[in-house]
């Protein structure tokens, strides 16, 4: 079963397809243009219960979960606790996807490089931070916000820019609670993906996000 309906949940289902050895892949909830490889289910993709009922019911001999929220929520562990398998962290392990802060620190504590910023949750410790940082400066939203909570300031009219739509218009809801301000790197920006069980590793490829 794959977990989601965009994009991206359909790219799995249409790689898993292709695959032998598999009798039926189940979309939850899946959209209309997966309906032709999947079995679309209405359940959503955050309501973790439901699913892992779902799953239990039928057997399903593996998930692969594609949106961070339901992961966040802890469908790892739910399903963990009925022995079903699924592709996707912890509800622990998944804090590291829906908070900035959290893994700023978790970095700092186990002294992984990381750029240098400050935690802001008003206007004047945002401009604080910025003062110590200096421009170009990036504002992250610290929740989850769908890819989008990412701001790069690059002159001081951006920065004021960024605080409105953080402080003032509250663009992001409760994501942007707290606002990590953080030194801009200038490079190429990639990904580096491995499958672990928390004991081995296994490498896949690496990607560049493109947004």
């Amino acid at each position: 079963m794959v977990v989601g309906g965009g994009a991206r949940e359909h790219a799995l289902a249409w790689k898993l397809s292709q695959a032998s050895g598999i009798d039926e892949i189940y979309a939850a909830p899946g959209n209309p243009g997966m309906a032709g490889i999947a079995t679309c289910v209405p359940i959503a993709a955050d309501a973790t219960v439901e699913l892992a009922e779902f799953a239990s019911s039928l057997k399903i001999d593996l998930t692969i979960v594609g949106p961070e929220l339901p992961l966040v929520l802890g469908i790892a562990d739910e399903f963990a606790r009925r022995g079903l398998l699924l592709v996707g962290p912890s509800r622990v392990a998944a804090e590291l996807e829906g908070s900035k802060v959290f893994t700023k620190e978790f970095c700092l504590r186990q002294g992984i490089p990381t750029p240098r910023a400050r935690t802001a949750s008003d206007r004047d410790q945002a401009a604080a931070a910025v003062k110590e940082i200096g421009i170009p400066v990036v504002f992250k939203a610290d929740g989850l916000a769908a890819g989008k909570g990412v701001l790069v300031c690059r002159n001081r009219d951006e920065v004021e820019a960024a605080m409105v739509r953080y402080f003032e218009e509250r663009a992001f809801g409760a994501a942007g609670d707290r606002v990590l301000v953080e030194e801009c790197l200038e490079g190429e920006e990639v990904s580096f993906m491995v499958l672990t069980d928390g004991t081995s590793v296994l490498p896949l490829a690496s990607a560049r996000d493109y947004k």
